[in-house]
């Protein structure tokens, strides 16, 4: 048997909490920190959701660009087959 529990370490932190700040303070700071991982938790959402545009541009850029360079590569290599194939 552990001699301090977590409920023994929540206990005595709530206690700190009542002498250091009041009792009556204690729940407008509660719903200020609630409000603040509110806003806290939207951020994140949209600086994921930029991230996933951010990466679908990219790809789809990537994809474009690959799609061009296969246009423009294409009759040079088409060309080249053509001469080595004369050769043999």
């Amino acid at each position: 048997m552990e001699a301090i529990a977590p409920w023994h370490v929540a206990v005595v932190v709530a206690a700190a909490l009542v002498l250091f700040f009041g009792w009556r303070r204690l729940p407008a700071m509660s719903r200020s920190l609630g409000r603040s991982l509110r806003i806290f938790k939207h951020e994140v959402a949209d600086i994921r959701a930029d991230g996933r545009q951010v990466h679908a541009v990219v790809r789809g850029t990537a994809q474009e660009t690959r799609r061009q360079l296969d246009e423009a590569v294409e009759p040079v290599l088409s060309s080249r087959s053509r001469a080595h194939r004369g050769r043999r």
